[in-house]
C-alpha cells in the first residue's frame, strides 16, 4: 500500500481529527496538520517530524495563514519556497505536488489571488510540477458566509463533511 502524506495548516483538522473520512483503496494517507501554522512553522514541522515510513507523494496545501504573518507578499514566497526546499530535502526523489490554500472570507481577495500567484511562482521554480499537478482549490471553496458558518468550506457545512480523493483539493 502506497503511503501519502499531506502536509498543511489546520484547514486539514478535520482529516487529521478523522471528521472526514479519506477514500479507501491502494492508498494509505497521514496528515501533518497544525492550527494556525505559517509557511516557516510548517517547515519546522516537516523538519522534525518522525514517519512510521518514507511517502511514496507528499501533497503541500499552501499556508493561508501567511496571509497575516509576512509583511510582503514576497517574504510569504520566500517562506514557501523554504517550506517546499525542505519537503524535498527530507523526501528526496518524491512525487511532491501543491495545493491552493481554500480561500479566507475574513481577507481581502486581491491579496489572496497575489499570494496564490507567488506561491504558483515559487513552486513552478521549485519544479514541484505544480503548473500540471496543482490544484487551483479557490473554485472549489464557498465564499458565501451566509449558507456556510464561521467560514469553513462547503465540504464541512452540511455536516456530512466532504469526501477527499485525488481530484479534489480539501
Amino acid at each position: 500500500m502506497q503511503f501519502v502524506l499531506h502536509v498543511g495548516d489546520s484547514h486539514l483538522r478535520a482529516i487529521a481529527d478523522g471528521f472526514v473520512g479519506m477514500p479507501d483503496g491502494a492508498l494509505s494517507f497521514g496528515v501533518l496538520s497544525i492550527p494556525r501554522a505559517s509557511a516557516a512553522e510548517l517547515r519546522t514541522e516537516v523538519l522534525n517530524v518522525v514517519l512510521p515510513r518514507t511517502p511514496e507523494a507528499v501533497c503541500v496545501l499552501g499556508p493561508s495563514n501567511n496571509l497575516c504573518s509576512s509583511r510582503t507578499v514576497s517574504e510569504a514566497g520566500a517562506d514557501f519556497g523554504k517550506l517546499l526546499k525542505s519537503v524535498y530535502g527530507t523526501w528526496p526523489s518524491r512525487n511532491v505536488f501543491v495545493l491552493d490554500f481554500p480561500p479566507r472570507l475574513n481577507i481581502d481577495m486581491a491579496l489572496q489571488d497575489l499570494l496564490r500567484q507567488e506561491y504558483h511562482r515559487v513552486a513552478a521554480r521549485m519544479a514541484t510540477g505544480e503548473g500540471d499537478s496543482g490544484c487551483n482549490g479557490a473554485e472549489d471553496f464557498s465564499q458565501d458566509i451566509t449558507t456556510c458558518q464561521k467560514g469553513l468550506s462547503k465540504g464541512g457545512c452540511d455536516g456530512r463533511g466532504r469526501r477527499a480523493t485525488s481530484n479534489q483539493p480539501f
